[in-house]
């Protein structure tokens, strides 16, 4: 698990990016999944709104056949988020969602390890939207 505060400056973001990409090869060995856990913190790190100087905790931990990551900055004043990084979680999150407490706004999201297409190309893997077979009749369950 990594835990790290990083800031839109390019030098800090740099790094930030280095120990995302550091710590999903480190437990799950794949490149393209590194990549793209990379590009997409990098990416909602920099569309976080204001230029203010802050500090956003992102934390990473990598489970079983996907990546947990969490983004919390504390100076998002938006009722909603915006459209860019809408767009970039529906793209490469297999689920997210977002929470705001006061000024701050802690987006939390989870990236398929098993593939790096986008989620909305492939057959659904989300509980809800799996089909029960239907029930055998009576007269069969008594066999």
């Amino acid at each position: 698990m990594l835990e790290m505060h990083s800031s839109p400056a390019r030098v800090r973001l740099m790094h930030m990016q280095r120990a995302v990409f550091a710590e999903c090869r480190r437990v799950h060995g794949d490149l393209a999944h590194a990549t793209l856990v990379r590009d997409v913190v990098a990416k909602l790190v920099e569309s976080c709104p204001g230029k203010q100087k802050r500090s956003i905790l992102v934390v990473v931990h990598c489970v079983g056949t996907s990546t947990l990551v969490m983004v919390r900055d504390p100076q998002d004043r938006d009722v909603d988020i915006d459209a860019v990084r809408r767009t970039l979680l529906e793209a490469h999150a297999i689920r997210w969602s977002t929470m705001r407490n006061g000024a701050e706004r802690t987006i939390i999201f989870d990236i398929d390890r098993t593939s790096t297409e986008a989620p909305t190309a492939r057959a659904s893997t989300t509980a809800r939207d799996r089909v029960s077979p239907a029930p055998r009749p009576a007269a069969d369950m008594r066999r």
